[in-house]
């Protein structure tokens, strides 16, 4: 996911924050930077990765930019 600060520190970590309280994945962020980070959920029982969600925040128009270069699945918009 790339795009909009506002949406990546906030909203979307909080939508996987209450995915992992309601069906119990262990859930691990990883900072890389300031604007990137990851979260990887893995299965609780078997340890094996379920996903993984890649973030890098700056703007909504980087995050088009991103998406349009195949550099991200999803771009971050307010």
């Amino acid at each position: 996911m790339s795009g909009s600060v506002s949406l990546g520190e906030v909203l979307v970590p909080a939508l996987i924050e209450a995915f992992v309280e309601k069906n119990q994945p262990s859930a691990i962020l990883r900072l890389e930077s300031e604007h990137q980070f990851v979260y990887l959920l893995r299965d609780a029982v078997t340890g094996k990765p379920r996903a993984e969600f890649q973030f890098h925040l700056s703007t909504a128009e980087e995050g088009f930019a991103d998406l349009i270069a195949d550099k991200a699945e999803f771009a971050l918009s307010t």
